[in-house]
């Protein structure tokens, strides 16, 4: 809340005098306190903090005096949103005007500054130590610097055309891991955090910073040959470009190896192990080719395989079970295996009839998050349930309209703002109208968006609107149809579009406001004065 008053100043006192006895009076303990301008004129701001049963509040503050007169501008709110508001709060004190100040006439006085009092820092958490066994003991680095695309390693291979840093969906600081979309073998992965990864489309490139390793990933189509069949291939090809190798195969749970050494490169001894494993389909096997010098191999060969046997064909991998009640959980897992209507049923059987769409949205919203990068077909099906509200099919607890009442449950009024990706939300379009409907659908289609929906004016109890982002535009502004069409040009909305009976609407939003020219309208009103006086003047003479 942010309130500016003024009331007649003390007989005596300096304005730090005047300042500590209000904020003592009101139970406001300072924390920061100091002198500065408030907008064209000296004065005190601070910060303090009021307790009020039980609850701490959080107290911006500034005073000034102007021509005996004691100014207070404040603004009040919850400890805990209330950093959020330092913005608007500097906004305030800086755009603060006196059109015609009168001048100090008290003292400020000595002021004796408060700094604010420093939370004191958590300590250091203990370092995280990993075995050979997990991912994170690979790890090159505590954070996600070689995974920013505008990182100058990565700009680099960018310019040179040799391929982009794939999605970054999910990243662990902790265990020292993220969780790529890696285009060229159409799966996720899992990698360690430090190595520069790079993915042009058809093979993947996990880098070592220290360029000791390197790591390339990508499709091997089988051609009709089994794992045995296609090693030989591998070691042919070798064989013909270089001579004296030596070749090891072996086997690692589900991945076939054959190691090749005594690779000559620029007069140096490399080696490379080539690591074949199952793919998302029997047509082909994914491939990891592992170079480095002699004293790196093992430890390269063993990332690799982590990352091999993370890869992800459709599944998100969760390290722990969503959160979240129990239901919820259910309906996630029967999303993640395509029982989608199982799904929308554990919502609505879990959840309150009023909320269950927005949940069921939400499901969609990450079933599209989940399947864009792998299967675009299904994700586009997803968001367009979760943008169009199809999804919003109250199952099990479908509200029916009956007779002015919502089977006897009170008067809903629920307002839903879009989200991140700009869905729009509504109760249950099912129950407006055939033609509002073909109306609303067509407006989302085109590209508008649903904003703001409720059971409540200009709707009786018994119906609904949908407020649009944007104007109509898919069909005239005007009766016709079953529609009838108002233009109300009011601050709440422009038009209406409603049946006959005036229970559904579809409204467009108000148009701007526009601050009246006050200039203007002070001109206009002295003419009319001018004009007023002369006339008076002539009849008196």
């Amino acid at each position: 809340m942010l309130t500016v008053a003024a009331r007649p100043g003390f007989e005596d006192g300096t304005l730090q005098d005047w300042s500590l006895y209000l904020l003592s009076s009101q139970e406001i303990r300072p924390t920061a306190f100091r002198p500065a301008a408030v907008g064209n004129v000296p004065g005190l701001v601070g910060i303090g903090r009021q307790e009020q049963e039980g609850s701490s509040f959080e107290v911006r503050f500034a005073f000034f005096e102007d021509g005996g007169r004691f100014v207070y501008l404040g603004l009040f709110a919850p400890e805990a949103i209330s950093a959020s508001l330092e913005t608007v709060w500097k906004i305030a004190i800086q755009s603060f005007l006196l059109e015609r100040p009168q001048g100090q006439t008290v003292a400020v006085g000595p002021v004796i500054e408060v700094a604010p009092v420093p939370e004191p820092e958590p300590a250091a958490p203990a370092p995280r130590y990993f075995t050979d066994g997990e991912l994170g003991f690979y790890a090159k680095s505590d954070d996600l610097a070689t995974l920013d695309p505008d990182h100058p390693v990565n700009a680099r291979l960018r310019d040179q055309g040799t391929g982009f840093v794939p999605n970054l969906l999910d990243s662990d600081l902790e265990a020292k891991t993220a969780l790529l979309g890696a285009g060229a073998i159409q799966a996720k992965i899992e990698v360690a955090l430090g190595w520069y990864v790079n993915d042009d489309g058809k093979r993947m490139l996990i880098l070592d910073p220290a360029g000791k390793i390197q790591i390339s990933l990508h499709v091997l189509p089988k051609q009709g040959r089994d794992t045995a069949q296609i090693l030989d291939d591998i070691q042919a090809e070798a064989e013909q470009s270089h001579a004296n190798l030596e070749f090891k195969r072996f086997d690692e749970q589900r991945i076939s190896a054959l190691m090749v050494r005594n690779i000559m490169v620029d007069n140096e001894a490399i080696e490379q192990v080539h690591l074949l494993t199952e793919w998302a389909d029997d047509s082909a096997m994914l491939r990891a080719r592992v170079t480095a010098d002699a004293e790196s191999l093992r430890f390269a060969v063993n990332y690799a395989c982590f990352i091999l046997k993370s890869a992800d064909y459709g599944r998100v991998r969760r390290k722990e079970k969503p959160e979240g009640p129990k239901w919820w959980q259910r309906a996630l897992e029967f999303e993640l295996e395509d029982r989608l209507e199982e799904a929308e049923h554990e919502i609505g059987d879990g959840i309150n009839a009023i909320y269950s769409g927005l949940q069921t949205a939400e499901m969609y919203r990450l079933r599209w998050i989940r399947l864009r990068e792998n299967d675009p077909v299904k994700a586009s099906e997803a968001r367009r349930k979760a943008a169009v509200g199809v999804c919003l099919r109250l199952l099990g607890h479908q509200r029916r309209r009956r007779g002015g009442a919502l089977d006897g449950t009170r008067r809903v009024s629920q307002k839903v703002r879009t989200g991140a990706i700009g869905l729009a939300i509504m109760q249950d379009i099912d129950s407006f109208p055939v033609a509002l409907r073909e109306l609303i659908e067509a407006e989302l289609r085109a590209g508008n968006t649903i904003i703001e929906q409720a059971s409540t004016w200009p709707a009786p109890a018994c119906g609904a609107y949908v407020m649009l982002e944007n104007p109509v535009t898919t069909r005239p502004r005007q009766t016709a149809d079953g529609v009838k069409f108002y233009e109300r040009n009011s601050s709440s909305y422009f038009g209406e579009f409603t049946d006959s009976e005036r229970y559904y609407f579809v409204l467009e939003p108000p148009l701007p406001y526009v601050a009246p020219d006050m200039d203007a309208i002070r001109a206009e009103l002295e003419a009319r004065e001018r004009a007023a006086n002369a006339v008076y003047d002539t009849k008196l003479r």
